[in-house]
């Protein structure tokens, strides 16, 4: 994880890295492991003073995990997530993330 801090806030980007031959772990087990884990950073980052995440990928099933399962939203090349009560353009987090539902 890297953290990337400019004029409007705080940002930090996450890289997630998976077996793309399955060899080595299971989707279920994947998806798992990425809601408990994006739990934690959803309480943890906040606190710290993070405003925003995101990711870069080009792989469709995550970013499609992501949206539907994480609340990520797209935002050009990035799936982000904005923490409750933040902004992000004209979108605040609570309707980006109903947005993700649908």
């Amino acid at each position: 994880m890297k953290s990337i801090r400019n004029q409007a806030g705080t940002e930090v980007e996450i890289n997630i890295q998976f077996d793309r031959l399955r060899k080595q772990v299971s989707v279920l087990r994947l998806m798992i492991g990425l809601m408990a884990g994006f739990d934690w950073l959803k309480r943890a980052l906040p606190m710290n003073g993070f405003k925003l995440v995101y990711f870069v990928s080009r792989n469709q099933n995550l970013c499609a995990f992501a949206e539907k399962r994480l609340g990520f939203v797209k935002d050009g090349d990035r799936m982000i997530y904005l923490f409750e009560g933040e902004r992000h353009g004209e979108v605040e987090c609570s309707q980006a993330q109903e947005v993700a539902q649908v």
